[in-house]
């Protein structure tokens, strides 16, 4: 909530991530750029990438909670024995069950899309299946400045191994004007005559920054903020010293 004044309220629920910054002797012209950011009211989004956090992907999206399906079932199970899961760390996975033999399968999220900045992004994850030949892949829909779809488009058909968990990935890059990126994990038809009992088990459902995958991590590190505080000091004219704090919201 922004008061006449100016002053910010933010109201938080659940896991907030907070970050501190102190920039030293900055010129007065950079300062200016960090302002416009602090008094921005035009109500434009502003976004943090955090290096500790190479998964770009919402945390509740990233561990399997509140995806949804589309043409298949999808549940979600917690690890029990750490050895059953392909990273000791990882909270979950997800079973899709394919459904339709004539629509293709797919988890996404409707929640927050991540950033686009025109530079090549790696979609990742964990699946494991009892079924051969089962092929997957890797979707990302597109959305403008406005969060307007603008189009999508898809890596290759990867075949899911029998044999135990496998990390498959695929690197896409985003068209012009693309802003934000809703990312689907897909299970393709293929015409085949899949039985509902037939399921894909995925887990650390991840996209980051590059063209090969990142360590796996639990999510959140493209941060939806606003600059909380910002304070400034001039101890040596005409340098000057900014302090500011970026919220989650």
């Amino acid at each position: 909530h922004v008061a006449i004044s100016g002053s910010r309220t933010v109201d938080t629920f659940g896991h907030k991530s907070s970050y501190s910054f102190t920039l030293g002797n900055l010129l007065p012209e950079e300062v200016s750029w960090l302002e416009v950011l602090a008094m921005d009211r035009t109500g434009r989004e502003l976004y943090l990438l955090d290096p500790m956090r190479p998964n770009m992907l919402d945390r509740y999206y990233a561990s399997g909670v509140q995806t949804s399906g589309n043409n298949a079932t999808r549940g979600f199970t917690t690890f029990t024995d750490p050895a059953t899961a392909p990273a000791a760390w990882l909270p979950g996975f997800v079973a899709v069950s394919a459904m339709s033999n004539t629509s293709d399968a797919f988890l996404s999220f409707d929640g927050t899309p991540i950033p686009m900045n025109n530079q090549p992004f790696t979609v990742s994850s964990f699946y494991q299946t009892s079924t051969p030949d089962i092929q997957v892949y890797h979707n990302v829909q597109y959305l403008d400045a406005n969060r307007v779809a603008i189009t999508q488009n898809s890596g290759p058909l990867q075949t899911v191994s029998t044999g135990g968990w496998v990390r498959l990935s695929s690197t896409l890059t985003p068209p012009a004007g693309a802003a934000y990126g809703r990312v689907r994990f897909s299970v393709a038809s293929q015409g085949k005559s899949y039985a509902s009992s037939v399921s894909v088990n995925i887990a650390g459902l991840q996209t980051n920054m590059g063209s090969t995958p990142a360590q796996t991590s639990s999510g959140g590190g493209a941060i939806r903020c606003v600059v909380d505080s910002f304070g400034v000091d001039s101890p040596r004219y005409p340098l000057q010293n900014v302090s500011m704090t970026i919220m989650e919201v």
